[in-house]
Formats: structure tokens, sequence, C-alpha cells
């Protein structure tokens, strides 16, 4: 918003109530959604810091590529020694590798259908009328 020349207003009053997930499920499908934008918001933006390479030219690429993979690992891990007890930790695991997941799928397979349908829509440019 900056770069076309608004201001950015803070007001310390504004609140946003989030709708917080009752089941695993519902939480896993947002997580697996906010990584289906995660991707549309880096495809409209691609100056916008990334998680994912978008081409694979310089060994940068690759070690970015690496690390998307990486860190379904580690993350859990980081984010888990923020809780106080050890038990707490181990039983978040899980969770938060699956959450992962979620997310990473969700940019995966937003990735797919949009190059499916790009190639879906120069195929139809090329078909006789």
């Amino acid at each position: 918003m900056q770069k076309l020349g608004y201001k950015i207003y803070f007001d310390p009053d504004i609140r946003v109530y989030h709708h917080h997930r009752p089941t695993f499920q519902g939480l896993f499908h947002q997580q697996y959604m906010y990584g289906r934008a995660y991707y549309l918001v880096r495809r409209k933006w691609l100056d916008m810091y990334c998680v994912y390479p978008h081409s694979f030219r310089r060994p940068r690429d690759i070690l970015k590529a690496v690390n998307v993979i990486a860190a379904l690992f580690y993350q859990p891990l980081l984010s888990a020694r923020l809780l106080s007890r050890w038990i707490d930790r181990l039983a978040a695991l899980p969770f938060l590798f699956a959450s992962g997941v979620a997310w990473k799928s969700g940019m995966i397979v937003q990735g797919v259908r949009f190059k499916v349908h790009r190639t879906e829509a120069r195929g139809a440019d090329r078909q006789p009328v």
C-alpha cells in the first residue's frame, strides 16, 4: 500500500476477532487454505519474500527448496520449545508437524492448479475456432 502512495494508519483501539477452529480437522483445513493463499499472494507480488524458490537458477534457490522440506521437521521443534512443560512440548509435536504439512500441501496444490490452469489456457488459445 505504501508503494502506491497510501499511508498506513494504526489505531490501538481497533480489534479483530478470529474464529478458532473447534476440531483438528477444521484447524488443518484452515492451515491448508492459508498455504493456498500464501502461494497466490506470492504469485501476484514476486518481489515479496517467499519461503519457496520461484525458479532454480541459482544455488540459493536449491537451498531454499531444501529448507522448505527441512522446515517440516525443525519448525515444530522450535515452536514446541516455547511451551513450559516438556510433556506439553512432546504432545504438541505431532500436531505442529501435521499443521506444517497441511500448510505446505496447500501451497503445492495451489501451485499445481495454477500451472495446470495456465497450461490449459495456452492450449485453448492454440485450438482452431
